[in-house]
């Protein structure tokens, strides 16, 4: 890895970002090597995954999903552009439309959803 024009660059950072971007909302990918790295935690399930091939990864790569034991998903938000799952306290801001109040991990997913709100608020499922 290299730090190049205030960017980091290089094949590890290149494979992280497509193991990141081959999961759904709300799912936590890593990659096979990492979970032998990480060992055994109490506090999570590892569920391995067929090989996948990821954009500019020349073998597939065999990737596990992390999920939390037990997972307390009733204070969490789903948020409207990105569908991520997070807790209240990382709600980066709020902005209502049509009588209800959606939630944001980001100032360009509040942007997102201010251009486009009725696409954003029907594929939230309200």
């Amino acid at each position: 890895m290299l730090y190049r024009e205030g960017d980091y660059i290089g094949s590890a950072i290149n494979l992280a970002a497509r193991v990141a971007s081959a999961g759904a909302g709300g799912q936590y990918l890593i990659t096979e090597d990492l979970r032998d790295a990480v060992g055994d935690l109490s506090e999570a399930n590892f569920t391995a995954l067929p090989p996948q091939r990821l954009k500019g990864i020349p073998d597939p790569i065999c990737l596990v999903e992390v999920q939390h034991r037990n997972p307390d998903r009733s204070n969490r938000e789903t948020y409207p552009v990105c569908g991520m799952l997070l807790l209240p306290d990382h709600v980066v801001a709020r902005t209502s439309w049509d009588r209800r109040t959606f939630a944001f991990c980001s100032q360009k997913c509040e942007q997102a959803f201010r251009d486009a709100p009725a696409r954003f608020a029907q594929a939230s499922g309200d």
